[in-house]
């Protein structure tokens, strides 16, 4: 398929932080004095104003970010806005409706607010000619399978770290790829994207990501985000 230089970038903020233990969805919750999906949409836009933005919201907080665009004169331009589904795989199939074949999409999770633009310029520039590019990082902690008896939890044994990473976003794929991965029920099995192209026989490569990348899913997450905002990162 001939591809055109159009880059849509799906923001996944359909979460309701339950984790967080806060009366503001994460999303919303302030770093340096702007929401974290804000900070987030800013990031990507400082490394390209020409991303198609489609933002994936819970139908009852669409005001709230409406609400808050008005009054803080924040402006992004024009931008859709999708419903977000019982799952992630759900929110991103809603998102999906909005892309055009023959272009690149990338799906970045909206409290991932600090994705170095150096790694961002790495992996849309293998998107490219790539069809499916995915950032992680290696594990630097001793992994061990544990099980549960009555109380107490034992390990049973040892995992070999050397193969272990964690996973980031954005994750960024031919645009078709994406589109005809996600026309599949869902399956418990996926849990980000490249599970979800992965499953329909498309290789998925993967680049080096970065420490600094964190998704802020709970109070202590919302600390060092406060760090790394500090540091100017």
């Amino acid at each position: 398929m001939e591809r055109r230089d159009i880059r849509y970038l799906i923001i996944t903020a359909g979460g309701s932080g339950t984790r967080m233990a806060s009366p503001v969805p994460k999303q919303f919750i302030r770093i340096g004095g702007h929401p974290i999906l804000r900070r987030t949409i800013d990031r990507f836009i400082s490394y390209s104003p020409d991303f198609r933005i489609i933002l994936v919201l819970p139908d009852d907080k669409r005001r709230l970010w409406l609400d808050y665009c008005e009054q803080a004169g924040y402006s992004i331009g024009p931008h859709i806005i999708a419903s977000g589904g019982i799952t992630r795989f759900h929110s991103v199939k809603n998102a999906l409706k909005y892309v055009e074949r023959g272009a690149v999409a990338a799906v970045h999770d909206g409290v991932r607010p600090f994705p170095p633009l150096q790694m961002l310029d790495s992996v849309f520039k293998l998107s490219y000619t790539v069809p499916a590019v995915c950032p992680a990082i290696p594990s630097s902690d001793t992994l061990r399978r544990l099980e549960r008896s009555g109380n107490s939890v034992f390990s049973t044994s040892d995992i070999d770290r050397s193969s272990v990473y964690r996973v980031q976003t954005p994750q960024v794929f031919y645009s078709e790829i994406l589109i005809d991965a996600y026309d599949r029920p869902y399956s418990d099995r996926f849990t980000d994207d490249a599970s979800v192209v992965e499953a329909s026989g498309c290789k998925v490569r993967y680049v080096p990501g970065s420490k600094y990348n964190i998704k802020i899913t709970t109070p202590e997450d919302l600390v060092i985000a406060g760090k790394l905002y500090e540091a100017g990162l």
